[in-house]
């Protein structure tokens, strides 16, 4: 998590193989040298993801951050957001704020909409690779 103290994160992570969502180590590691306070993070399931809540994220993620210099977005199930939303979020994983940071999780790869997949940066989570369709 290094590159968090020297600002080189990339504003997009897809981390595959399990959900993380739980004591996520990108949450703990902006909280513990005081770079983002709860009230910039937000949590949301993208299976249960709506074009409407989307709209509300959008919002969210343009304000200012309220302390430190970031806002995160942490998106659980991204291999399971219908295709509206989908292409929805794309513009904001596109053309995000300086200020913001995506990190999407899904326990197969492929499962994620290939132009999400290829405009984030891929980190591997877990002992083996999800080959297949157990999740």
């Amino acid at each position: 998590m290094t590159t968090i103290r020297s600002s080189t994160l990339p504003h997009a992570l897809l981390w595959h193989g399990r959900s993380v969502a739980t004591g996520d180590p990108l949450v703990v590691e902006l909280t513990t040298i005081g770079q983002i306070a709860p009230a910039d993070v937000h949590v949301v399931d993208g299976a249960e993801l709506t074009v409407k809540a989307l709209t509300e994220l959008q919002r969210f993620a343009h304000h200012t951050p309220v302390i430190g210099p970031w806002k995160l977005v942490l998106m659980t199930s991204a291999d399971r957001l219908s295709i509206p939303v989908a292409n929805a979020l794309l513009k904001l994983i596109e053309e995000p704020p300086p200020h913001l940071l995506i990190r999407l999780s899904a326990p197969k790869l492929t499962a994620v909409l290939p132009t999400i997949r290829s405009r984030c940066q891929l980190r591997f989570v877990g002992t083996e690779l999800v080959t297949d369709d157990r999740f």
